[in-house]
């Protein structure tokens, strides 16, 4: 087994999934180990551990799947494209029968990024200098774990600062005060570790990276002093702002035993995953309307309906419930998304 060259190509030229995000997004989870591309020759095989929150992607060839040593299925990119297959934990052995490409994929990033790029292409006109901004940002998962809405206000809450080469925008053991993106220029990293005589050079931030954000959530000071090396222009978030919005969340998430309550009162599933992993499983009775169709289609739901928007992971779906909330629909979101769903699935 070696490592694969057609890796994010293949992704974005064979899986609808895929293609719509930015492939910059797609190269920094590459880069950080959250896909890996794997080519098999015909006969050889590989069994992957434990991977509970990853996907497999089968991008050519034909494959078996195997658990514990039993034949699960066959597969062959020709005629599955793009066929995921979550790691659910127990040990899942691939045999090539031709040669093959695979791609293993953090389902929950990705759940996100597609869920954020949705977020991107809805705001209103009047917020492009947002939109312009977060497009900027290196790597967006830095908010994976803050409510879409929220990331919005938070952007339109700050303000610009210009910054000089030289200048110390932190300052190590000083309170924190204010959450900073940097929009240009770079800044180093310096840090006095206990044992140290001073600080020592940690690292090095660029357009798009954050700082500041440790001692905020901590409450406690600054754990190192961060200085521009080069003149730049840094968005900034008061402590304030910062805290009220990392602990106020504006989409309304249900935990999913009253998820099931609440379809039980009349609420309506709906799944706002694509159409190839709704093929895979979805909750019985549910309705299919993909997160990147729901602008175009929201229509053809019902006006007084009340809907429970569902994905993998409730990133997607909390976008769902924000678009159709913002449109007069009465909709929540189920937290944790499939990913933690317990209760039986079905297939087409």
């Amino acid at each position: 087994m070696t490592e694969d060259t057609l890796g994010i190509v293949g992704l974005q030229g064979r899986c609808q999934v895929f293609a719509e995000l930015p492939e910059r997004y797609l190269v920094e989870l590459e880069s950080e180990g959250s896909i890996r591309s794997y080519k098999l020759d015909e006969g050889e095989g590989v069994t992957f551990q434990n991977a509970r929150e990853d996907l497999l992607v089968l991008l050519r060839g034909r494959v078996k799947i195997a658990k514990k040593g039993e034949i699960v299925t066959t597969l062959s990119a020709n005629d599955y494209p793009c066929r995921m297959l979550p790691l659910d934990g127990e040990a899942v052995e691939i045999h090539a029968q031709t040669a093959a490409a695979l791609c293993r994929v953090a389902r929950d990033k990705l759940d996100y990024l597609i869920g954020w790029s949705a977020m991107l292409h809805d705001l209103p006109v009047e917020d492009e200098m947002v939109r312009a901004r977060l497009k900027q940002l290196r790597y967006p998962t830095i908010f994976m774990n803050l409510p879409f809405g929220n990331v919005i206000k938070a952007f339109q809450r700050m303000r610009t600062r210009q910054a000089k080469a030289g200048e110390d925008i932190i300052t190590q053991g000083e309170p924190g005060d204010f959450f900073y993106i940097i929009e240009s220029g770079r800044a180093e990293i310096w840090q006095q570790g206990p044992y140290d005589d001073e600080q020592q050079l940690v690292g090095v931030r660029v357009p798009g990276n954050h700082v500041g954000d440790e001692a905020l959530v901590s409450g406690g000071t600054r754990n190192a002093t961060v200085r521009m090396i080069e003149d730049g222009t840094l968005l900034v978030l008061s402590k304030d702002d910062f805290k009220e919005l990392i602990t106020q969340p504006m989409v309304n998430e249900v935990e999913i035993p009253v998820a099931k309550m609440l379809v039980e009162r009349g609420y309506r599933w709906l799944d706002v995953r694509y159409e190839e992993e709704w093929e895979d499983g979805h909750i019985a009775g549910a309705t299919l309307l993909p997160l990147t169709d729901i602008r175009e289609q929201m229509a053809e739901l019902d006006s007084d309906g009340k809907y429970i928007t569902y994905c993998l992971s409730g990133k997607r779906s909390a976008v769902a419930a924000l678009i159709l909330k913002a449109n007069g629909f009465d909709a929540v979101c189920m937290k944790d998304g499939l990913r933690e769903w317990h209760g039986p699935t079905i297939t087409d």
